[in-house]
């Protein structure tokens, strides 16, 4: 008799049916399959029962069932993943914190529409956060000095109007409090500033006149840096903001920026686990971040000993007392009684020499 497991995508639902035991087939074996494992009749394989519950073997077959409802087919991950640009079909499907948003069946940093992305950072067209304001509220409570947010620039600046500046100061365009001049283009009282229409104007950081009076910074290049027209969402010397420079970390090579944060190549062997700007800190050659941060050997490795990373992949020495290696599979540690290709059928028990028996309730042995 076959149980029956509902999963639903959507409005639609796929049947999918449990089928009972003949042989006992292993995970990723042809159905029908033993205890512990489920039919899943997209691929006619079977699976364990635990992985085809929480839907992870079973996406396949949901997309098929919302393509059917007309729902877009989204590719939904099969295995757990991390990072930008995992596929998914609803919000829930993005478990990592950095990347939490579903949009256009991928997982990404933040949504334009409201912006989601924390005080400090807008979220750009490609959805991701980057360095500036969205709003005066957040230039307020970041600097008293600078509390209003130019929305095009992304920038917190000084003023708006004359009535934001005291001591006699006008607001320029570009949104600082200065003093009047006359004289174009020639050096203010200060020794430091140059009058461009009629006001003093630091040439080396004003984006409206960089480098010179009416030279403004245009397009993607919107803050001046050093009397040059910078982007700060790609510039390595100016990330984020002028003279915020993409040193060297530990164990990097190369040096890049984008959407106005540092990125960094791994030397072979090291991975940036850690939180902070901490460069390539962890050695991906050990058992607890075997090849990446997020293979550890210690947890997905079962009922074994002796652990072991090599080229990247997990593995042991030897079993437990108890368990036998059974799928082929040493990335996941031992599995249970029996030889491989043997499993214990529904009712058998298994002996201290780790091998199947035949209950007295049971009358047939499975291999």
């Amino acid at each position: 008799m076959c149980a029956v497991l509902v999963a639903a995508a959507g409005a639609a639902a796929t049947a999918i049916g449990a089928c009972g035991v003949g042989d006992i087939d292993l995970e990723n074996r042809g159905c029908p399959c033993g205890a512990g494992y489920l039919c899943d009749t997209a691929r006619d394989v079977c699976v364990q029962a635990e992985a085809l519950l929480d839907g992870a073997v079973f996406a396949e077959a949901a997309t098929e069932a919302a393509t059917e409802a007309g729902g877009p087919d989204t590719g939904s991950p099969t295995t757990p993943c991390r990072g930008p640009d995992c596929a998914c079909m609803i919000e829930s499907d993005c478990t990592d914190s950095a990347f939490p948003k579903c949009i256009g069946a991928k997982c990404v940093a933040c949504d334009t529409s409201p912006d989601s992305c924390g005080v400090g950072s807008y979220c750009l067209p490609s959805h991701q956060c980057a360095p500036g304001c969205k709003a005066s509220t957040e230039c307020a409570a970041l600097s008293p000095t600078a509390p209003f947010c130019n929305t095009q620039r992304h920038q917190c600046v000084q003023c708006t109007v004359n009535g934001d500046c005291t001591g006699g100061l006008q607001c320029s365009p570009a949104g600082t409090c200065v003093t009047t001049c006359v004289g174009q283009g020639t050096t203010c009282a200060n020794g430091t500033s140059t009058c461009c229409n009629g006001l003093c104007i630091d040439t080396k950081a004003d984006p409206l006149n960089c480098g010179a009076c009416g030279a403004a910074c245009m397009g993607a290049s919107t803050q001046c840096c050093a009397a040059q027209c910078t982007d700060p969402l790609t510039s390595v010397g100016n990330c984020g903001k002028c003279g915020a420079a993409c040193n060297s970390k530990t164990n990097t090579t190369g040096a890049s920026c984008a959407a106005g944060a540092c990125n960094f190549t791994c030397t072979s062997g090291f991975g940036h686990c850690v939180a902070g700007n901490t460069g390539c800190e962890t050695s991906t050659t050990s058992t607890t971040a075997c090849g990446s941060c997020v293979n550890n050997c210690t947890v997905v490795v079962k009922n074994a000993s002796g652990l072991t990373c090599q080229s990247s992949k997990c593995g042991y020495t030897s079993c437990n007392t108890g368990f036998n290696e059974l799928d082929g599979i040493l990335t996941d540690g031992c599995e249970g009684c029996g030889a491989r290709g043997q499993y214990c059928c529904p009712g058998n028990i298994c002996n201290a020499g780790s091998q199947c028996e035949i209950a007295p309730a049971n009358d047939g042995k499975c291999h």
